[in-house]
């Protein structure tokens, strides 16, 4: 080849090129000690499209920029054997080191962002409940009775036609205080028979949102008791 792309000025000036002139030098400095080389044209099989464990068989997907060139060299005792003597640019180094640190930014940005959501979705139900409790403040008797009984109603899972006597019934299991209920029915149903609850309905919700919290924690410890026991038996 003409002086400038030849495998002379590859080795004594430029010192920079592709595969195939890295594999052309090493064959013929090779060669120059008596060593048998060969240069060699083929693909890099990376991309397994389908695989037979039992045979070992693989299928490989090859695309273009798969092509190689590299030299194989003769050791006595052991045959032909491959080589790798192309090395990457500094360009492309450094393009794999900004890759990586690009990944390693996007990994750590998705993980701030997932522990964040995570917090988010445990403590927003209690971000919803601390500013319904502080609304009541400010409601007037029928207003906070009402959205009293449908925010009961919601965390119970009760449909819209529940009644105020239904809702006691279902939670009888952890709360007893009826006059709430009681309260609850008079301005709801009969708001003329009495104008100012005679209890505050901010503290009785707050009671029974309590109470119905600490019960749902006894179910679970005794829900873990019993899988335990069982488990055991098991």
């Amino acid at each position: 080849k003409p002086k400038g792309s030849n495998a002379e000025y590859f080795l004594t000036q430029s010192k920079t090129g592709v595969c195939y002139e890295y594999a052309t030098a090493m064959v013929l400095l090779c060669r120059s000690i008596g060593l048998p080389a060969r240069y060699v044209q083929g693909y890099n099989l990376n991309e397994i499209y389908q695989a037979n464990f039992r045979n070992r068989d693989c299928n490989y997907i090859i695309k273009v920029r798969d092509a190689h060139a590299f030299p194989e060299v003769y050791i006595s005792g052991y045959g032909w054997l491959s080589f790798e003597p192309t090395v990457p640019s500094m360009e492309i180094l450094e393009t794999n080191r900004v890759e990586n640190q690009v990944v390693m930014q996007w990994g750590f940005i998705l993980l701030i962002f997932g522990i964040l959501a995570g917090i988010i979705y445990f403590l927003l139900p209690r971000i919803r409940e601390a500013l319904f409790r502080k609304r009541l403040h400010t409601m007037p008797a029928s207003k906070c009775a009402s959205a009293v009984f449908q925010h009961m109603r919601l965390l119970m899972h009760l449909p819209e036609s529940t009644t105020v006597q239904e809702l006691a019934q279902e939670s009888a299991s952890f709360f007893h205080e009826a006059v709430l209920f009681d309260v609850l029915d008079v301005l709801l149903y009969h708001p003329s028979q009495q104008e100012e609850p005679s209890i505050s309905l901010t503290e009785s919700y707050q009671n029974w949102a309590n109470a119905r919290s600490q019960f749902l924690k006894e179910q679970a410890q005794k829900q873990n008791q019993q899988k335990n026991l069982t488990a055991k038996h098991a």
